[in-house]
């Protein structure tokens, strides 16, 4: 721990940890002044966010509450996400908002161990922000998100925008898939669902975006 001015902790050094299964190292930093985020930086073989997300997923429903602006920078070899779910050689770079909307988001992995990459990026431009995310297999990243589970292979490119910053501001867009097979005719309905640019992003943003 090393503590600033007036004995306040300014930052904590973890040098090894386990939670929930996953092992990782890293530090937590506090702001230098009012206004400014608190930084999370971690790295390490294995984070483990199924219990997590499912908190994530109950805090939602309830409302959420202002907290304070987070930076979070993180390396891991593997994330896992669900049962069989996991995404690999994740190394991104995240900006919450007080709400935990995504101010801006940096994000690259992949989805099997010499395959599937994939990128993503919110970026802040003018009063709004633009959105990108391109990966090299769709199906494989779909299902690790838990968004779909009956499509195979396919190149998707997505890119949109958010006029503003504030919370429930529209997000626009367009989203292209090419070379994908369907293994459940019944499925294609929920793949449609899943595949705009609002069913991707929501696995990932706060739902007062």
């Amino acid at each position: 721990i090393l503590f600033g001015p007036g004995a306040r902790i300014a930052r904590v050094e973890i040098a090894e940890a386990s939670l929930q299964g996953g092992r990782f190292a890293g530090q937590i930093a506090a702001p230098e002044r009012a206004g400014l985020p608190w930084r999370v930086s971690a790295q390490g073989p294995l984070l483990d966010l199924e219990r997590a997300l499912a908190a994530r997923s109950e805090a939602a429903e309830e409302g959420g509450e202002e907290g304070v602006p987070l930076l979070i920078e993180a390396r891991f070899d593997r994330v896992r996400l669900g049962a069989e779910r996991a995404l690999l050689g994740l190394d991104g770079r995240l900006l919450l908002g007080p709400r935990g909307s995504i101010e801006e988001l940096r994000v690259s992995g992949r989805t099997a161990p010499a395959a599937g990459t994939f990128s993503a990026r919110v970026t802040p431009r003018g009063g709004g922000r633009d959105v990108s995310l391109e990966a090299a297999d769709a199906g494989a990243l779909l299902r690790a998100l838990g968004l779909a589970q009956a499509i195979e292979g396919g190149r998707l490119a997505v890119s949109g925008r958010w006029q503003g910053n504030g919370a429930g501001q529209p997000l626009s867009g367009q989203a292209v898939l090419e070379g994908f097979a369907v293994r459940e005719a019944p499925a294609i309905g929920k793949f449609l669902q899943a595949i705009t640019v609002i069913g991707i992003l929501e696995a990932a943003s706060s739902p007062h975006l």
